[in-house]
């Protein structure tokens, strides 16, 4: 965990923000697509406050 903490301390290059969009998109595919509609969209939910609150950590720390 400390390797990748200390790679994401870095700027992050065009290429590899696709990349890792990428990956995330597939990832939410994977995980959301055999849900029903409303399953999917609670699961959304608890997946978009859990990126906002990593968000405003990282911010606090810098």
């Amino acid at each position: 965990m400390a390797q990748l903490s200390s790679r994401l301390d870095r700027p992050i290059g065009p290429n590899l923000r696709l990349r890792l969009r990428l990956r995330l998109i597939y990832w939410l595919r994977a995980v959301l697509g055999g849900m029903p509609m409303s399953r999917r969209r609670e699961r959304w939910n608890l997946l978009h406050r859990y990126a906002e609150e990593m968000g405003r950590e990282r911010s606090r720390k810098n």
